[in-house]
Protein backbone atom coordinates (compact mmCIF):
# COMPACT_ATOMS: atom_id res chain seq x y z
CA UNK A 1 0.00 0.00 0.00
CA UNK A 2 3.01 2.36 1.00
CA UNK A 3 4.71 1.38 -2.58
CA UNK A 4 7.71 0.10 -1.07
CA UNK A 5 9.57 -3.10 -1.34
CA UNK A 6 10.39 -5.74 1.08
CA UNK A 7 13.30 -7.68 1.22
CA UNK A 8 14.70 -8.43 -1.98
CA UNK A 9 17.90 -11.06 -2.73
CA UNK A 10 17.98 -8.83 -6.01
CA UNK A 11 18.25 -5.44 -3.77
CA UNK A 12 20.97 -7.47 -1.56
CA UNK A 13 23.42 -8.39 -4.91
CA UNK A 14 23.12 -5.15 -6.17
CA UNK A 15 23.99 -3.16 -2.82
CA UNK A 16 26.77 -5.86 -2.17
CA UNK A 17 28.54 -6.09 -5.59
CA UNK A 18 26.79 -2.86 -7.37
CA UNK A 19 24.45 -2.76 -10.45
CA UNK A 20 27.25 -3.31 -13.38
CA UNK A 21 28.92 -6.60 -14.19
CA UNK A 22 28.55 -10.33 -12.35
CA UNK A 23 25.59 -9.06 -10.16
CA UNK A 24 23.51 -7.59 -13.20
CA UNK A 25 24.52 -10.50 -15.34
CA UNK A 26 22.94 -12.92 -12.70
CA UNK A 27 20.18 -12.01 -12.23
CA UNK A 28 19.25 -11.33 -16.03
CA UNK A 29 20.63 -15.02 -16.52
CA UNK A 30 18.13 -15.98 -13.25
CA UNK A 31 15.03 -13.77 -14.75
CA UNK A 32 15.35 -15.75 -18.36
CA UNK A 33 15.95 -19.07 -17.10
CA UNK A 34 12.98 -18.62 -15.09
CA UNK A 35 10.63 -17.04 -17.57
CA UNK A 36 10.56 -19.95 -20.21
CA UNK A 37 10.38 -22.77 -17.03
CA UNK A 38 8.07 -21.14 -14.75
CA UNK A 39 5.55 -20.61 -18.07
CA UNK A 40 5.67 -24.52 -19.10
CA UNK A 41 5.16 -25.54 -15.45
CA UNK A 42 2.37 -23.44 -14.81
CA UNK A 43 0.42 -24.01 -17.99
CA UNK A 44 1.23 -27.87 -17.66
CA UNK A 45 -0.67 -27.97 -14.51
CA UNK A 46 -3.18 -25.86 -15.45
CA UNK A 47 -4.32 -28.13 -18.33
CA UNK A 48 -4.27 -31.04 -16.28
CA UNK A 49 -6.62 -29.35 -13.66
CA UNK A 50 -8.38 -28.48 -16.91
CA UNK A 51 -8.66 -31.73 -18.62
CA UNK A 52 -9.57 -33.57 -15.60
CA UNK A 53 -12.18 -31.48 -13.41
CA UNK A 54 -11.83 -34.30 -11.12
CA UNK A 55 -8.65 -34.02 -10.02
CA UNK A 56 -8.94 -30.45 -10.04
CA UNK A 57 -11.80 -31.18 -7.71
CA UNK A 58 -9.75 -32.93 -5.54
CA UNK A 59 -6.95 -30.55 -5.30
CA UNK A 60 -9.65 -27.59 -4.27
CA UNK A 61 -10.81 -29.68 -1.86
CA UNK A 62 -7.60 -30.46 0.04
CA UNK A 63 -7.06 -26.85 -0.04
CA UNK A 64 -10.23 -25.88 1.51
CA UNK A 65 -9.53 -28.45 4.38
CA UNK A 66 -6.63 -27.00 4.78
CA UNK A 67 -7.78 -23.47 4.87
CA UNK A 68 -10.96 -23.92 6.56
CA UNK A 69 -10.87 -20.48 8.34
CA UNK A 70 -10.58 -18.71 4.69
CA UNK A 71 -7.85 -17.09 3.16
CA UNK A 72 -5.52 -17.87 0.37
CA UNK A 73 -2.75 -20.39 0.77
CA UNK A 74 0.90 -19.48 1.30
CA UNK A 75 4.50 -21.34 0.40
CA UNK A 76 4.56 -22.43 3.88
CA UNK A 77 1.63 -24.63 3.30
CA UNK A 78 2.70 -26.62 0.48
CA UNK A 79 4.04 -29.49 2.72
CA UNK A 80 0.64 -30.04 3.75
CA UNK A 81 -0.90 -30.54 0.88
CA UNK A 82 0.73 -33.81 -0.30
CA UNK A 83 -2.30 -34.88 -3.08
CA UNK A 84 -1.84 -31.33 -5.12
CA UNK A 85 1.86 -31.28 -4.61
CA UNK A 86 1.44 -35.12 -6.55
CA UNK A 87 -0.38 -33.31 -8.71
CA UNK A 88 1.90 -30.92 -9.60
CA UNK A 89 4.83 -33.44 -10.22
CA UNK A 90 2.31 -35.79 -12.41
CA UNK A 91 1.66 -32.56 -14.26
CA UNK A 92 5.65 -31.90 -15.08
CA UNK A 93 5.75 -35.72 -16.17
CA UNK A 94 2.47 -36.18 -18.37
CA UNK A 95 2.75 -34.82 -21.29
CA UNK A 96 6.23 -33.57 -21.11
CA UNK A 97 7.26 -30.03 -22.76
CA UNK A 98 10.99 -29.47 -21.40
CA UNK A 99 14.03 -30.55 -23.20
CA UNK A 100 14.63 -33.76 -20.89
CA UNK A 101 11.13 -35.15 -21.55
CA UNK A 102 12.12 -38.38 -22.23
CA UNK A 103 13.17 -39.63 -19.12
CA UNK A 104 9.26 -38.73 -17.52
CA UNK A 105 8.03 -40.93 -20.22
CA UNK A 106 10.31 -43.81 -19.87
CA UNK A 107 7.60 -47.07 -19.23
CA UNK A 108 10.85 -48.85 -17.25
CA UNK A 109 10.60 -46.25 -14.91
CA UNK A 110 6.79 -45.31 -14.84
CA UNK A 111 4.85 -48.73 -15.84
CA UNK A 112 2.56 -46.80 -17.34
CA UNK A 113 3.25 -43.44 -18.19
CA UNK A 114 0.65 -42.40 -20.80
CA UNK A 115 -1.43 -42.44 -17.97
CA UNK A 116 -2.24 -39.44 -15.78
CA UNK A 117 -2.45 -40.62 -12.71
CA UNK A 118 -1.23 -38.21 -9.33
CA UNK A 119 -1.32 -41.61 -7.24
CA UNK A 120 1.69 -42.65 -7.77
CA UNK A 121 3.62 -39.91 -6.15
CA UNK A 122 1.84 -40.79 -3.17
CA UNK A 123 3.18 -43.43 -0.63
CA UNK A 124 0.06 -44.27 0.93
CA UNK A 125 -1.10 -45.11 -2.72
CA UNK A 126 1.77 -46.77 -4.06
CA UNK A 127 4.34 -48.77 -2.05
CA UNK A 128 7.35 -47.18 -4.74
CA UNK A 129 6.65 -44.07 -4.26
CA UNK A 130 9.35 -42.62 -2.85
CA UNK A 131 11.88 -44.38 -4.88
CA UNK A 132 10.50 -42.62 -8.29
CA UNK A 133 12.68 -39.68 -9.19
CA UNK A 134 11.20 -36.34 -9.30
CA UNK A 135 10.18 -35.27 -12.52
CA UNK A 136 10.97 -32.08 -11.57
CA UNK A 137 14.98 -33.09 -11.45
CA UNK A 138 14.12 -34.79 -14.36
CA UNK A 139 12.77 -32.60 -16.50
CA UNK A 140 15.16 -29.63 -15.44
CA UNK A 141 18.81 -31.80 -15.63
CA UNK A 142 21.67 -32.61 -13.31
CA UNK A 143 24.68 -31.43 -12.55
CA UNK A 144 26.27 -28.49 -14.28
CA UNK A 145 23.62 -29.03 -16.86
CA UNK A 146 21.14 -28.07 -14.71
CA UNK A 147 18.92 -25.84 -15.61
CA UNK A 148 19.33 -22.32 -13.38
CA UNK A 149 15.45 -21.30 -13.39
CA UNK A 150 14.41 -25.01 -12.36
CA UNK A 151 13.70 -24.05 -8.32
CA UNK A 152 12.44 -20.30 -9.43
CA UNK A 153 9.74 -21.94 -11.53
CA UNK A 154 9.35 -25.07 -8.89
CA UNK A 155 8.25 -22.36 -6.28
CA UNK A 156 7.07 -19.51 -7.92
CA UNK A 157 5.18 -21.77 -10.30
CA UNK A 158 3.33 -24.08 -7.35
CA UNK A 159 2.29 -20.88 -5.46
CA UNK A 160 0.95 -19.05 -8.28
CA UNK A 161 -1.60 -22.21 -9.70
CA UNK A 162 -1.81 -22.53 -5.68
CA UNK A 163 -3.35 -19.34 -5.48
CA UNK A 164 -5.41 -19.91 -8.74
CA UNK A 165 -7.04 -23.05 -8.57
CA UNK A 166 -8.53 -21.88 -4.89
CA UNK A 167 -9.89 -18.65 -6.41
CA UNK A 168 -11.25 -20.29 -9.93
CA UNK A 169 -13.00 -23.00 -11.35
CA UNK A 170 -11.32 -23.57 -14.98
CA UNK A 171 -14.06 -24.34 -17.67
CA UNK A 172 -14.24 -24.06 -21.78
CA UNK A 173 -14.71 -20.96 -23.01
CA UNK A 174 -18.39 -20.74 -24.19
CA UNK A 175 -20.12 -22.28 -26.66
CA UNK A 176 -16.88 -24.90 -26.06
CA UNK A 177 -16.68 -28.20 -24.74
CA UNK A 178 -13.51 -29.46 -22.57
CA UNK A 179 -10.56 -30.67 -24.19
CA UNK A 180 -9.71 -34.64 -23.45
CA UNK A 181 -6.06 -35.85 -23.37
CA UNK A 182 -6.02 -36.81 -27.25
CA UNK A 183 -7.05 -33.32 -28.45
CA UNK A 184 -4.49 -31.57 -27.34
CA UNK A 185 -1.76 -30.33 -29.48
CA UNK A 186 1.85 -28.85 -28.77
CA UNK A 187 4.06 -26.49 -30.50
CA UNK A 188 7.60 -27.74 -31.33
CA UNK A 189 10.65 -26.50 -29.91
CA UNK A 190 12.82 -26.51 -26.69
CA UNK A 191 9.63 -25.96 -24.56
CA UNK A 192 6.28 -26.82 -25.97
CA UNK A 193 2.81 -25.43 -25.45
CA UNK A 194 -0.48 -26.46 -26.32
CA UNK A 195 -1.58 -24.45 -28.89
CA UNK A 196 -5.39 -25.41 -28.17
CA UNK A 197 -5.71 -25.04 -24.95
CA UNK A 198 -8.29 -22.15 -23.79
CA UNK A 199 -10.06 -21.76 -20.74
CA UNK A 200 -12.12 -19.35 -18.99
CA UNK A 201 -11.89 -18.71 -15.20
CA UNK A 202 -14.82 -18.78 -13.10
CA UNK A 203 -14.78 -17.82 -9.41
CA UNK A 204 -15.63 -20.61 -7.37
CA UNK A 205 -17.88 -19.24 -4.95
CA UNK A 206 -19.46 -16.46 -3.16
CA UNK A 207 -16.30 -16.18 -1.56
CA UNK A 208 -13.91 -15.91 -4.28
CA UNK A 209 -15.68 -13.65 -6.05
CA UNK A 210 -16.18 -11.25 -2.89
CA UNK A 211 -12.36 -11.16 -2.98
CA UNK A 212 -11.72 -11.11 -6.30
CA UNK A 213 -13.65 -7.80 -6.15
CA UNK A 214 -12.23 -6.32 -3.70
CA UNK A 215 -9.12 -6.62 -5.51
CA UNK A 216 -10.59 -5.26 -8.53
CA UNK A 217 -9.64 -8.71 -10.16
CA UNK A 218 -12.63 -10.02 -12.64
CA UNK A 219 -13.09 -13.71 -14.12
CA UNK A 220 -11.67 -14.11 -17.71
CA UNK A 221 -12.09 -15.79 -20.81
Amino acid sequence: KEGKLGHCLIGDLFEEFGKDGDARDAVANLYFAGIDTTTSVVTSFLLVLFVFPDVAKKVQAEIDALLDQGGLPTVKDRTRLTYTEAVWKESIRWRPTVPNGYMLVDPKTWGDPEVFRPERHLPSHNPDAESLPNPAVLAFGFGARTCPGMYFADRTGFHLVLTLISLFDLLPPIGKSRLSPDDIVFTRGIFMFPTNFQVRFVPRNEKAAAFLSAMNVAASD
